[in-house]
């Protein structure tokens, strides 16, 4: 029972360094991060990454523009943190992820409309420790271990995770001037990983002050 218990509330402080190259036709960029993770009544955590890649722009005119390259990430967090019980955050945060992507951005400029296409096609592996259910709680642990031993409970533990495959990613973003001030503006965005599947629409409406 987690009545009146309040854990979560997770920020995230740190920083990433990237050096980068690009001569307007290859590009080329690489660099670590570090990021340290605090919350209420959740341990806590920290990543260290580092992210490179390279690309080369096929198309490269004033208003339309065709880039391809390959990128590749690491991660490394401390600690699993991806579950929901109490004492957890809740967030991505597997022991070794590694993954390499080949994307292609397109975009192209009219008179008022702008179009942004981009997709990657990828191959992505992570490995995720299990661990208790109370982690910050000790007498709620050995309760949950305790019904466990007798077989009141069917686990009082997290298993281990660990998942590759193939991964993908799509989006499109167009953007229509109204005028100089109003924008209309429109994005679909799809993302998937195994089976897992990701797909998100969105519209907006930007308006500038004071132009007109």
């Amino acid at each position: 029972n987690y009545s009146g218990q309040f854990w979560g509330a997770v920020t995230r402080t740190g920083g990433s360094i990237t050096l980068a190259y690009d001569n307007g036709y290859f590009g080329a960029y690489a660099g670590p991060s570090y990021y340290y993770y605090k919350g209420e009544n959740v341990k806590s955590n920290h990543m260290v990454g580092f992210n490179a890649g390279v690309y080369t722009r096929v198309i490269n005119e004033k208003k339309q523009k065709l880039s391809v390259g390959v990128d590749a990430n690491y991660m490394n967090f401390d600690k699993n943190q991806n579950r929901f019980s109490y004492g957890y955050g809740g967030y991505f945060s597997p022991q070794d992820y590694y993954s390499i992507a080949i994307p292609v951005n397109y975009s192209r400029q009219w008179k008022n409309l702008d179009l942004e296409v981009s997709a990657s096609i990828g191959y992505q592996s992570f490995s995720a420790k299990g661990g208790d259910y109370f982690p910050t709680n000790k007498i709620w642990q050995e309760t949950l271990d305790e019904l466990y031993a007798v077989g009141l409970v069917s686990n009082s533990t997290y298993s281990n995770d660990d998942k590759s495959g193939v991964s993908g990613s799509f989006k499109v973003k167009l953007d229509y001037d109204v005028n100089d001030a109003f924008k209309v503006g429109g994005m679909f965005n799809y993302n998937t990983f195994g089976d897992y599947k990701e797909y998100s629409e969105m519209l907006y409406f930007k308006y500038l002050m004071g132009v007109i």
